[in-house]
């Protein structure tokens, strides 16, 4: 640190003028005897010591400009911020602070744009257009209004390289071998090229492997595929790159896992579908780790909420199969899907197909038939008919009776008839055909043709 020397002068007779401030210091200290000879003033217990404002006593004064040099902050590639403190303006009443830096190594300073501080406190400035990964060194500068001035000590930084930027993307394309890693050349630096390639390992292992290199010559994606990996193992990997001027950079760690193989099945369309039968038909396709699997078929009519399960079949190696189910309701929708559960524990379900079972035509039935007549002794006869007729499948057309004698059909009645069932009771009134015998027939039809029918005999 440099100080300006204070300077006190003598008067015309050689003597130092002693002031009103340095006769009352002397008078305080308590001595008995102030001897003021030529140019001196002795005191033995103040400390001031002997010469009076001589060397030792108020010639050097406590109170002078003084700065000190602090760190550097903001530090970048190519700017900086400098800052320090004046920390004591001496006697006077501002100071113009600034820094001087240069290279590490250099003999010339340059200088700061100048700053005038009117108390003390600290101070700061910020330098752009430096070289990256240089050693610089600073120093504080400060000259007071009263001619003094003082110089920090000297520190150091140094500007962070421009180096080659590399990151590690994302894994594409990741099967039960194999993947495809991505990365970045985010920046060359100050290199004309780099090479770049991949690290990997499997996540418990302490050793990396690497891909083959190659050299970019510009920023960009780059990626390398992998094989031979194990399947359903959790693998890391990183990006790395090498710059033709010897910087490097290595990217963060990504995992991936490859895909675990497993068993597989489908569901194959249905073959032989009958009116309450169908074959079911799936296939797997593969058993991945396991030695076999349990297969079986899932089935409902179409829109139900439970699935009805058929027996199981062990397969010990990929394959079709298949399974008849029966007592099935004909024409009615219904869905199936393969299912497997393998031996290590790994499951598949096939997707739904679906099946409609076949229209059976039924014949329609007569369930209840019987015929009475009055019996009273008159010269009429009166003829009562009870019948009930049913289809499964749900189409009755229409109900006939006839009623004959040996001469012929004397009435006859046809009802249109819908749906599943029907029944009713008839009467029929035959005027003066009392003590004779009548057939009454009483026949059913469905809306496909089908038709049975049934003869009954009454006396009158």
């Amino acid at each position: 640190m440099t100080k300006k020397k204070s300077t006190v002068n003598e008067n015309a007779n050689g003597e130092i003028p002693i002031s009103r401030r340095s006769w009352l210091k002397a008078l305080g200290v308590g001595t008995s005897v102030i001897t003021f000879g030529s140019g001196t003033a002795t005191s033995t217990s103040d400390g001031y010591g002997e010469g009076g404002y001589g060397e030792g006593g108020y010639g050097d004064s406590t109170d002078s400009l003084t700065v000190t040099t602090d760190g550097a902050s903001d530090v970048g590639e190519t700017s900086v911020t400098l800052d320090g403190s004046l920390t004591d303006l001496g006697g006077a009443s501002s100071a113009d602070v600034s820094f001087e830096y240069r290279k590490t190594g250099v003999s010339t300073w340059s200088t700061t744009a100048t700053q005038t501080l009117s108390s003390t406190g600290s101070f700061s400035a910020s330098l752009p257009g430096l070289s990256d990964g240089v050693d610089y060194e600073f120093r504080a500068v400060a000259s007071a209004s009263d001619g003094d001035t003082d110089t920090g000590s000297t520190n150091n930084f140094t500007t962070i390289e421009h180096s080659v930027v590399v990151s590690t993307d994302s894994t594409t394309d990741i099967g039960e071998t194999t993947a495809t890693l991505t990365g970045s050349l985010i920046d060359l630096g100050n290199a004309s090229s780099a090479d770049v390639s991949f690290e990997y390992r499997d996540a418990s292992a302490s050793d990396w492997t690497s891909t083959s290199v190659q050299t970019l010559s510009s920023t960009g994606s780059f990626s390398a595929s992998l094989s031979n990996l194990d399947d359903g193992v959790d693998y890391e990997f990183r990006a790395v790159a090498s710059a033709s001027d010897g910087d490097s950079d290595t990217g963060s760690i990504t995992g991936f896992t490859t895909v675990e193989p497993t068993v597989n099945v489908w569901t194959d369309k249905a073959t032989d579908v009958g009116g309450t039968s169908a074959t079911l038909n799936g296939s797997v396709t593969d058993l991945g780790n396991a030695s076999s699997a349990e297969v079986s078929f899932e089935y409902r009519e179409t829109g139900s909420s439970s699935w009805t399960t058929t027996s199981t079949q062990s397969l010990s190696s990929t394959g079709s199969f298949s399974e008849t189910v029966t007592s099935l309701t004909s024409g009615t929708d219904y869905e199936f899907r393969a299912v497997a559960l393998a031996s290590d524990g790994d499951t598949d379900t096939g997707s739904s197909v679906t099946f409609t079972t076949t229209t059976i035509a039924n014949d329609p039935v007569i369930e209840r038939f019987s015929v009475s007549e009055a019996g009273s002794p008159n010269p009429h006869a009166e003829i009562t008919v009870v019948w009930d007729v049913a289809d499964a499948d749900g189409d009755l057309a229409s109900v006939e009776i006839d009623v004959s004698d040996s001469d012929g059909t004397v009435q006859n009645v046809t009802w249109t008839l819908s749906g599943t069932t029907a029944s009713d009771t008839d009467s029929f009134k035959i005027k003066h055909g009392g003590g004779k015998v009548y057939d009454v027939t009483l026949r059913v039809q469905d809306s496909a043709g089908n038709a049975v029918s049934d003869t009954k005999s009454v006396s009158s």
